[in-house]
């Protein structure tokens, strides 16, 4: 299924699973000073996923809106989506 196909679906398991473990790995990074090429990230992901790159970013700023409820750190340049 390719990008176009998925516009306006919901995001299945299989697609979020990857995209969590991502912003984890690069949070982790963030939080060591180690610097993060996010669009590189939203390019792998989105070819794993078969969603857009704009896509993934916004799931990403959707992690960040979440941990910054919770009061938890989240990654720098990812403003949370409220």
């Amino acid at each position: 299924m390719n990008t176009n196909e998925k516009y306006g679906t919901d995001w299945n398991s299989d697609e979020i699973s990857p995209v969590v473990s991502a912003y984890f790995e690069m949070l982790e990074n963030d939080l060591r000073g180690i610097q993060v090429n996010k669009a590189a990230k939203y390019r792998e992901l989105s070819a794993v996923t078969g969603r857009t790159i704009k896509s993934v970013e916004r799931k990403f700023r959707n992690i960040s809106a979440v941990l910054a409820k919770l009061e938890e750190p989240w990654i720098k340049g990812l403003l949370p989506d409220n």
